[in-house]
């Protein structure tokens, strides 16, 4: 007999389940004796459909079972490389979003370092409206320290230098007597000195509780007056000068419950210019400011900014009674530089 392969034994237990559900069980019985046999039904359960979706397991034996856990293996395999390329070209689409990031960020800086203003555009601006806060009435006490009339100065200077021609604007010898000078290396001038170094006292100072220092100091800055025509100050002489105002500051200091505030304003006021002119006679160049070499000269705005900017010379701040002059040379250089044609507009640091 040729022998049947593995298939027929799932088709016997196919029909005997088959049988087992339709076909009533045999029970062989001896009835009434004999040996004739019947039929009995033999109650059974018949089996549940199973759920939707359920797998049902099947066994292909040793060799179906290799061949099926080697296709999986393959599979995995497969299913790894192809999450393995995938992540590179995640990783180089990252890389290259990264680099077209830094160039639009290279980008943006060029563009915006192209239109910035730069440290130098912000220093002419600024200059531009200190000239127009100069020019435009400012306070008088940026115009009695020297400030408002630099401003102008500068803006002069460079608008003559760019060929802008301004009108004629005479000056009187009396207002530039008044107007003090400097070359920059001391904000303070000599004008307290300009009458031979006879100093001008405020009330204040004059009275009997400062007599000693005031008669000293006004003895002292005559003899460093004398001795600044002819050269350098002599050391004492500064020192009992810085002394003598010393102890006058000390003493105002000390009597301030006693001194009107306008009295005192005038008197704080006087002293400071006295170590302002102090300081200025320790200048190796003093000769030139007391011989008035070094000083503001000029028939009218054009002649005087010429000849301060060839000494390379600025604006001091004003002493006592010299504000109506300060305020008259103001006048005159805006009137200057606004030119005679109000209506055109001309940029001072134009390119």
């Amino acid at each position: 007999m040729r022998s049947l392969g593995k298939p027929w034994i799932s088709t016997v237990v196919s029909a005997v389940i088959l049988l087992a559900g339709t076909v009533p069980s045999l029970r062989a019985q001896a009835d009434d004796g004999t040996n004739r046999a019947r039929f009995n039904s033999v109650p059974i359960s018949t089996p549940a459909a199973p759920p939707p979706g359920y797998y049902w397991p099947q066994y292909n034996g040793p060799v179906g079972g290799y061949l099926s856990g080697a296709a999986d293996v393959i599979n995995s395999q497969g299913q790894f490389m192809t999450d393995q390329q995938q992540a590179f070209k995640m990783r180089e689409q990252v890389r290259q979003a990264s680099i077209d990031t830094r160039r639009k960020n290279f980008d943006e800086y060029l563009y915006e370092r192209a239109l910035a203003p730069t440290a130098e555009d912000e220093r002419e601006r600024y200059r531009l409206e200190q000239v127009r806060r100069s020019r435009n009435d400012p306070p008088p006490t940026e115009i009695w320290s020297g400030k408002a009339l630099n401003d102008l100065l500068l803006a002069i200077k460079q608008q003559m230098a760019q060929g802008v021609p301004g009108p004629t604007v005479p000056l009187q010898p009396e207002t530039l007597e008044h107007i003090n000078v400097t070359s920059g290396a001391t904000s303070g001038s000599v004008g307290v000195l300009r009458n031979g170094g006879k100093l001008h006292w405020p009330l204040v100072l004059r009275q009997s509780a400062y007599a000693d220092d005031y008669k000293a100091l006004d003895r002292l800055a005559g003899e460093a007056f004398k001795q600044a025509q002819s050269g350098a100050v002599d050391a004492d002489t500064l020192q009992g000068m810085t002394t003598a105002a010393a102890n006058l500051q000390a003493g105002l200091k000390a009597n301030v419950a006693d001194i009107a505030p306008n009295d005192y304003i005038t008197a704080k006021r006087f002293l400071n210019e006295i170590d302002d002119t102090i300081r200025v006679l320790q200048d190796p160049n003093i000769s030139n400011y007391v011989s008035r070499k070094w000083s503001a000269k000029g028939d009218s705005v054009a002649e005087l900014v010429t000849q301060m900017t060839r000494q390379g010379l600025k604006f001091a701040p004003a002493v006592s009674g010299d504000e109506p002059a300060y305020l008259a040379l103001h006048s005159a250089m805006v009137t200057f530089f606004a030119g005679p044609e109000l209506t055109k507009r001309w940029d001072t640091l134009s390119k």
